[in-house]
C-alpha cells in the first residue's frame, strides 16, 4: 500500500509500502511497520465489497482487541493504482462506534 487516508490525512509511501495487503476470495491479511519502522503488525480476516465499499472484519490480530471489529473503507481504482478511504464506518457486534476526528 503506498497511498493512505485516515480521517483526510494523507500517507504517501517514500522508501518502503506502508503495508502489505493480501486478498483472496473473501479472505484478506496485512502485514506493517509500527510508528518506529519495525515490521511487527498485522491481521486477517473476511471482506465483502458492495459497490465502493469494502468492509473488512477482523479475525485474526496482533492487537486482540482489533478481533471482531468491522471496518468499512471505501475505494477508488484510478489506472493501475487502488486509493483507499479507510474507517469510514466502524462496528462491533453490530453497533456503530463513532470515531472521532482528529
Amino acid at each position: 500500500m503506498v497511498y493512505d487516508n485516515v480521517n483526510g490525512k494523507i500517507t504517501v509511501a517514500k522508501d518502503q509500502p506502508l503495508k502489505i495487503y493480501v486478498l483472496n476470495d473473501g479472505f484478506w491479511m496485512w502485514f506493517g511497520p509500527d510508528s518506529t519502522g519495525k515490521w511487527n503488525q498485522g491481521g486477517a480476516g473476511t471482506y465483502e465489497i458492495e459497490g465502493n465499499i469494502w468492509k473488512q472484519k477482523a479475525i485474526y490480530s496482533f492487537d486482540p482487541e482489533r478481533i471482531g471489529y468491522v471496518n468499512w473503507s471505501k475505494f477508488e481504482q484510478r489506472s493501475d493504482t487502488l486509493y483507499m478511504q479507510n474507517y469510514v464506518k466502524m462496528f462491533y457486534k453490530d453497533e456503530e462506534i463513532k470515531r472521532q476526528s482528529k
